[in-house]
């Protein structure tokens, strides 16, 4: 989890290329991300419509459908997820949450650039906090570590666990 534009994608692939279910049907790559997002339509809908105001009982129904369609281990990646974080550790108190960090302003200038906007630092800054604030106990990434590839050593290690608890 993290605020976008902090390698949450490449992390996402990896889970995806060592066995763990991302999702079906992703959100298409684009120029600001060739190789793909990893993001599960399903998922998307879903947290969007809950952001919008879908009922708690609603979204709570819809995501433990999305996941029993699923196969173990699974994962999901959406930054925007970080507005429900404490509902997924309600949901799933024993999930494993990865927490991906990157410089803000880095980042800041990451989505001005991809998406042309000006306006980024303080939805960048409301998702730091509150993802910084709200998780419990996450495996932390670097993004510099993602980069030179040496956080895909921890990525096998989580999947490795998550195989050998579930």
């Amino acid at each position: 989890m993290g605020p976008g534009r902090c390698g949450s994608s490449t992390v996402a692939k990896w889970f995806h290329e060592l066995g763990v279910s991302m999702g079906q049907h992703f959100s298409e790559p684009s120029e600001a991300n060739p190789e793909g997002y990893y993001e599960d339509i399903e998922f998307l809908r879903v947290n969007q419509i809950m952001l919008e105001g879908m009922h708690f009982k609603y979204w709570l129904k819809e995501i433990r459908d999305i996941v029993s369609r699923r196969q173990h281990p699974w994962g999901m990646k959406d930054p925007r997820s970080c507005y429900l974080i404490r509902e997924y550790q309600c949901l799933f108190p024993d999930g494993v949450f990865i927490r991906l960090k990157r410089n803000t302003a880095d980042v800041v200038k990451s989505m001005e650039r991809w998406f042309n906007t000006t306006d980024t630092h303080t939805m960048v800054l409301e998702r730091e906090i509150l993802l910084d604030m709200a998780l419990l106990d996450p495996i932390t990434i670097q993004f510099e570590d993602i980069v030179s590839g040496k956080a895909k050593e921890t990525v096998r290690q989580v999947v490795a666990n998550l195989h050998h608890s579930g």
